[in-house]
């Protein structure tokens, strides 16, 4: 993973190793419609720690999206939510794997990103509510900035009032490994760049879309200029 990082062009200067623990790994498996099962096992990722965060401060004095997910200790989640308003960063968390969250950090984040199952969880485990409602009001609780809720190939939903739906992009998916991740990528990407919402949640979707026409996770991930390119050639639905 370091080396395939470095060839992409990330950052690794505070990349943490653990010489008694392996990387964390994620088992998948996909059906013939594309669709996948997910088993995640934690290994370094257990070990985060706040102070890792804390030896990384000079990043988050120019970040302008600090993305994150619950793949590793609450309290570094947590830790890295104060240090990224600290410094004025926007904040994204993806729920996943899903958990109840504490309202203290809950209230701090400016875009929640659940699919519908993470959404059930967060917002009181009661599966008929309509998800419109579920995520609007888990936003005026939680009194959050916005929740967008992904709804695979219907795409995505803003928890507006009312709500908004931006259409997925049809396309022949082979895989839907890591097109949650894809999609929060493209969104921090668009609200970096500071593109208003509905196109941000556009430009996430087309992300989303174009990893599922490929398979495995971080091979179905598509660069920049094939995203521009997805774009000119698909109008938005």
């Amino acid at each position: 993973a370091f080396r395939f990082f470095q060839s992409e062009g990330i950052q690794t200067d505070y990349m943490a190793f653990d010489d008694d623990l392996a990387t964390g790994l994620a088992m998948i498996a996909v059906n013939a419609k594309g669709e996948n099962t997910i088993v995640v096992s934690q290994g370094a990722n257990a070990c985060l720690s706040p102070q890792d965060i804390y030896n990384a401060e000079t990043v988050f004095r120019t970040a302008k999206v600090v993305l994150l997910q619950l793949e590793v200790p609450i309290v570094t989640v947590m830790a890295t939510v104060e240090i990224a308003h600290q410094h004025g960063a926007t904040v994204i968390l993806n729920p996943a794997p899903a958990v109840a969250l504490p309202a203290e950090l809950l209230s701090k984040v400016d875009y929640l990103t659940p699919n519908e199952t993470e959404l059930v969880i967060l917002s009181g485990n009661n599966p008929n509510v309509d998800v419109g409602e579920a995520a609007f009001e888990l936003r005026k609780t939680a009194d959050m900035q916005q929740v967008i809720v992904t709804l695979g190939p219907r795409g995505a939903l803003i928890a507006d009032q009312p709500k908004q739906i931006i259409p997925a992009y049809p396309v022949n998916a082979i895989d839907t490994t890591a097109a949650g991740d894809a999609f929060n990528g493209g969104l921090a990407v668009s609200l970096a760049q500071g593109k208003q919402l509905v196109d941000s949640v556009r430009y996430a979707n087309a992300v989303g879309a174009i990893s599922t026409t490929r398979p495995g996770a971080q091979p179905s991930l598509p660069t920049a200029l094939e995203v521009e390119k997805f774009l000119r050639e698909h109008p938005s639905p």
